[in-house]
């Protein structure tokens, strides 16, 4: 892929210089997409993270976090009849973002345009934000429950110190990142870690989704520990929406 390095943060932004790719989540009990996160892209920016930070530093994180999710929906209302009515779509969303007033108004109408129903979409809070607040954004996850959007908690890896402080939101899911992945069949130690997270979250019916599985020795150890919920260059590289579509 070329780079171009052109463009300013608000080119970008004014003339919508970035796309998604889509990554499918299999349900390994039938062998079928569960869902697709999405996930932004730029040929003006390396990765989404950089884009994000330069949005960070110019004060303009919300209308790039909102701008992604609206072009995200959009999309993905257009290729609607192609997707069975249950699959799930997986939004990333910053907590600034999420517990903004402005925002849960505009979810509220693209979902009531859009032919899916509002827990057709998870909104994945993003870890590379500091929350200040965590009542503020407690009350902003209430408010997006109780009209039926899911919520998911991303990158949950080897520091899970935060995880505690995140699970008084009440998520629906957990996202495990690549650290519980990596070499799954060879580690007793993260089969058991996964097994308890597991039994943990089945109490509070939260699901878990397991990321970053690449290869089928550690796929087969996930789902020994119980894990169905599965994400992975095994299953499925990032690509553009048309890719999955058949």
């Amino acid at each position: 892929m070329i780079y171009k390095k052109e463009a300013s943060l608000d080119q970008v932004l004014d003339q919508q210089l970035y796309y998604h790719h889509f990554q499918p989540i299999f349900c390994m009990g039938t062998n079928r997409p569960h869902g697709y996160e999405c996930l932004l892209r730029s040929l003006y920016a390396h990765n989404p993270q950089e884009l994000f930070q330069k949005a960070i530093l110019s004060k303009k994180l919300f209308e790039l976090d909102l701008s992604s999710i609206v072009l995200a929906i959009d999309l993905i209302n257009q290729h609607a009849k192609k997707f069975t009515p249950d699959t799930k779509f997986y939004l990333n969303i910053y907590p600034s973002t999420l517990a903004s007033p402005a925002f849960l108004i505009l979810l509220k109408e693209m979902i009531a345009a859009s032919p899916f129903n509002a827990d057709n979409f998870i909104l994945e809070i993003n870890e590379n934000e500091i929350v200040h607040h965590i009542d503020a954004l407690r009350y902003a996850v209430e408010r997006l429950q109780s009209i039926g959007v899911q919520i998911a908690l991303d990158d949950i890896g080897a520091d899970m110190g935060h995880l505690d402080t995140m699970l008084k939101v009440h998520p629906n899911t957990i996202k495990l990142d690549k650290y519980f992945a990596d070499d799954l069949a060879n580690s007793p130690s993260k089969q058991q870690q996964l097994k308890l997270l597991k039994r943990f979250c089945r109490k509070r019916n939260i699901k878990i989704v397991l990321e970053g599985i690449e290869n089928d020795a550690d796929l087969q150890a996930a789902l020994q520990c119980g894990i169905p919920l599965i994400q992975g260059f095994l299953l499925g590289r990032p690509a553009e929406l048309h890719h999955f579509l058949n």
